[in-house]
């Protein structure tokens, strides 16, 4: 809860809330198997109750966006960095210059990156994720 212009309010659901300043015990309780519940009570008085949202619940609201799949091949005389679809991202004479350029460029993206990098043979080499930890495996 919080004071708002004089008036304690649930921090969750924002419903005015009957507490005086002298009323200090409020006690936080939840039950599994059931919808996570949060109540507020004085000396054992429930004064609210509001839902608490389960961390399924939660991560379902979120976007499920995969992660962006970018590519960096040699063709012919240059390092080309291609994204899903064919669309040549950016160019380069050196393969350590492609490599910063693209992680940079995935960084400053925001969103989900997995950089497959391949040798002048077109074997795999690597896969680096950006940003770390938010990008899943994914098969090419």
């Amino acid at each position: 809860m919080r004071l708002e212009n004089g008036n304690y309010v649930c921090v969750l659901c924002g419903a005015p809330l009957e507490v005086s300043e002298t009323d200090t015990v409020t006690t936080i309780a939840g039950s599994s198997g059931k919808p996570t519940e949060r109540i507020l009570s004085i000396d054992g008085v429930v004064i609210h109750r509001c839902e608490l949202p389960s961390r399924t619940a939660a991560s379902s609201e979120a976007p499920t966006m995969a992660p962006k799949r970018w590519l960096l091949v040699w063709e012919e005389s240059a390092w080309v960095a291609r994204d899903e679809v064919g669309v040549v991202i950016m160019t380069a004479k050196n393969k350590e210059e492609a490599e910063k350029q693209m992680a940079s460029n995935a960084r400053d993206s925001g969103d989900a990156i997995n950089l497959r990098i391949e040798g002048k043979d077109g074997r795999f080499q690597e896969e680096r994720k950006y940003p770390r930890g938010r990008a899943r495996r994914t098969l090419y």
